[in-house]
């Protein structure tokens, strides 16, 4: 993920899932949108066979899909969901947007917890 506002929620999704289902979480902050250094995203994908993606905007064109297109590109077997926005964002206060698009520290924990652990 990237962002203030976005990664404040999943580092809180992320201490949740850490301390209420005993899960191995690796949070990182991306601060380019469009390029990656290969050999480094190997090295992560070697710690992980789950990568979510958290765009603050629209999903396509966004920095989801850049990280699954190199992910592809190194020829890696891991399982990526994007979460971001897939509609026109809701109007009103940040934490009421969040809420309304699933991206709400909340709403990750769950999001993840059942996506890991189904």
């Amino acid at each position: 993920g990237y962002g203030p506002v976005l990664l404040a929620q999943a580092w809180e999704a992320a201490q949740t899932l850490i301390k209420e289902h005993d899960m191995q979480v690796t949070l990182i902050n991306l601060p380019w949108l469009n390029t990656v250094d290969r050999e480094w995203l190997g090295e992560m994908l070697d710690i992980s066979t789950n990568v979510i993606t958290l765009d603050n905007h629209y999903i396509q064109g966004g920095q989801g899909q850049m990280l699954a297109a190199n992910i592809a590109a190194l020829g890696r077997e891991v399982r990526i969901v994007h979460k971001g926005l897939t509609e026109v964002p809701a109007c009103g206060q940040n934490p009421d947007v969040l809420k309304a698009h699933g991206l709400d520290a909340k709403s990750l924990a769950r999001d993840i917890h059942e996506l890991v652990r189904g």
